[in-house]
């Protein structure tokens, strides 16, 4: 059997009423030479069969591996293993993307001889809001993350970027099973090693925030595990003796993460919750000069006034004027 050029991993886990728009958006993809591998993760509700159905349907081109649950990154992991293709990309199943996603990433790839393109996010929320995320980095131009390494900072995201899938192999890269913020150890380890990265301007993928995802959920305790994704991250550098040469993009992307979007998804809900101070004490005491730091400085100029006044806030422990302000920002 030939080896497709992109192998498409759509981890699945109980979502039979999104499944079916996720594989035909990649169905319709004006480029043909891929495999979708869809991962049932241990589903209770009619995906397994959706899949099937799917599978029988289209024997050339998807491939259903039923497993007992492993959690979103066991999911993935079990996709890595599994795939033919040259690149890899991933598809959570209840988003979808544009039909030309495929064909255009790939040929950013391929003109700037990179190991991994990303795009940008279009994101949907259930009442039909749609709104466009991209990096603040050039776009259509090779960076080479020893000499560009401020590419470490930018979203972590695992979903919107195709990678060559010897990253994975060659520097035993896998995603962390059952446990959040996943994509934060996987894919910033990921860069740290690709040759050239590209990004694109445009919005290829298309992110529907449904009530329950992790940016949603009302387990607000779970938030304490990006303190373990950014350990872990720690932990991987040094093991690879890179940890000092990325040590300000590490300090940033720590500051980004504990200091500021984790206690932004607490103050959705509440201003009382024992891990904003939790955040605050642990980011102070491990990484002391961030707010020094270039790329941090740079983050919050970038947000304007409200970056000016969330910092200060955050600074002054003003948890309630925090969440009064991402009210009304909404």
């Amino acid at each position: 059997m030939n080896c497709p050029k992109i192998s498409v991993i759509v981890p699945v886990y109980n979502v039979e009423n999104f499944i079916s728009k996720c594989l035909d958006s990649i169905l319709a993809q004006t480029f043909k030479d891929y495999e979708i591998v869809a991962v049932d993760d241990g589903s209770s509700d009619g995906s397994p069969a959706i899949l099937d159905t799917y599978a029988k349907n289209n024997p050339e081109t998807v491939r259903v591996i039923h497993q007992a649950n492993a959690g979103l990154g066991g999911a993935r992991n079990t996709g890595i293993e599994a795939a033919r293709g040259e690149y890899l990309t991933f598809i959570d199943s209840d988003d979808y993307i544009a039909e030309n996603m495929l064909k255009e990433m790939l040929g950013l790839a391929a003109e700037h001889s990179a190991d991994i393109a990303a795009c940008g996010f279009r994101y949907i929320n259930e009442d039909g809001k749609t709104w466009d995320v991209l990096d603040d980095v050039p776009y259509k131009k090779r960076l080479d993350i020893n000499v560009d390494k401020f590419a470490l900072t930018v979203s972590p995201a695992a979903c919107n970027k195709i990678y060559k899938r010897s990253l994975f192999l060659e520097h035993g890269i896998r995603y962390p099973s059952k446990v959040w913020f996943e994509d934060i150890c996987t894919t910033t380890k990921l860069f740290a090693f690709a040759d050239g990265i590209v990004f694109t301007g445009e919005c290829y993928y298309y992110y529907f925030q449904r009530t329950g995802s992790i940016i949603h959920n009302s387990n607000l305790d779970r938030n304490r595990e990006i303190i373990g994704a950014i350990e872990n991250i720690v932990d991987y550098f040094k093991d690879n003796a890179i940890y000092e040469k990325f040590r300000d993009e590490i300090e940033c992307l720590a500051a980004q993460a504990i200091f500021w979007d984790a206690p932004a998804r607490i103050l959705k809900a509440t201003s009382k919750h024992p891990l904003l101070n939790e955040f605050y004490d642990y980011t102070f005491k491990n990484y002391p000069n961030f707010l020094n730091n270039k790329y941090f400085v740079e983050f919050v100029a970038r947000k304007g006034i409200a970056g000016k006044v969330y910092l200060f806030c955050m600074k002054h422990h003003m948890y309630r004027t925090l969440r009064l302000m991402l009210k009304i920002k909404g």
